[in-house]
């Protein structure tokens, strides 16, 4: 008998194997970015909107790399990897409060934004037919997303000093989160099939509180038995509603939506 033999093991969708697959893209996307950075011991600090001020991005990266693999009938790893990154050089034409500082009009100010998140999980076949596979998956994510802003000049300290030479402040958080998801895939033809999946990632724990909702619908065709490629649309909602440093309090809102296209592999 052979190995993986049988309809337990069939493959999916058709004749494609459906033991390791693994898929890498990028996306066309929109971003809404908006955060904050306070003394922790001072009053709240107003939402920044990234795009508005600070004209974003002059640079920007947007890839991700996922895939799973299939150990038993029902029993899935999946892996994966998401990287967003942009940055901007501009001079600001509006009062801007970060950390202890405010960055005055007319500040020439550099800044950057990321975020990327590395996730495993355990996935389960709850209902497994020969067009449709819905699964329920639970692991855990390290999230990893940094803002940062440096400027010269037209800047003071929080008592309202000019401040001489290059401030910089920066607000880094990196976390792991636990990750529930839910994923559907529907076979349309022998080489083709339709890819559904949202995965909730959400921690409130003492000086942390927010995560991350990426969900996606994806058709994919298999031009060969291994090799194939899909394209959707695909939404990345962050939340951080609390992250306290000791020194300062960070919180970000972040939205990242558009369409993919990646290449994906199956053997």
């Amino acid at each position: 008998m052979v190995l993986g033999a049988g309809p337990a093991w069939a493959d999916f969708p058709g004749d494609v194997p459906d033991r390791f697959k693994f898929q890498v893209g990028g996306v066309d996307a929109n971003f809404t970015t908006q955060a904050s950075l306070t003394l922790s011991d001072g009053p709240a600090g107003a939402f920044i909107d990234f795009e508005e001020v600070f004209d974003l991005p002059l640079y920007q990266k947007d890839w991700f790399a996922t895939g799973f693999y299939r150990f038993s009938d029902k029993g899935y790893i999946d892996f994966g990897y998401v990287d967003f990154e942009r940055s901007a050089h501009t001079i600001i034409d509006q009062d801007v409060q970060w950390g202890e500082f405010t960055l005055l009009a007319d500040a020439d100010v550099q800044v950057d934004f990321g975020t990327a998140f590395y996730y495993a999980a355990y996935r389960h076949d709850f209902l497994q037919l020969e067009q449709v596979h819905i699964s329920l998956s639970a692991g855990f994510a390290y999230l990893d997303l940094t803002a940062g802003l440096a400027a010269s000049g037209n800047v003071e300290d929080q008592n309202g000093n000019a401040v001489s030479g290059e401030v910089e402040r920066r607000a880094d958080v990196a976390f792991p989160v636990p990750l529930l998801g839910l994923q559907l895939d529907w076979k349309l033809t022998k080489h083709t099939a339709i890819q559904m999946y949202t995965r909730l990632l959400y921690i409130d724990y003492q000086d942390f509180a927010g995560g991350i909702r990426e969900s996606a619908i994806n058709y994919e065709w298999y031009f060969t038995r291994h090799f194939g490629i899909g394209g959707g649309y695909s939404s990345y909602q962050v939340n951080i509603k609390r992250y306290d440093t000791g020194d300062y309090t960070a919180r970000f809102d972040y939205d990242v939506q558009g369409l993919d296209l990646y290449l994906k592999m199956a053997f």
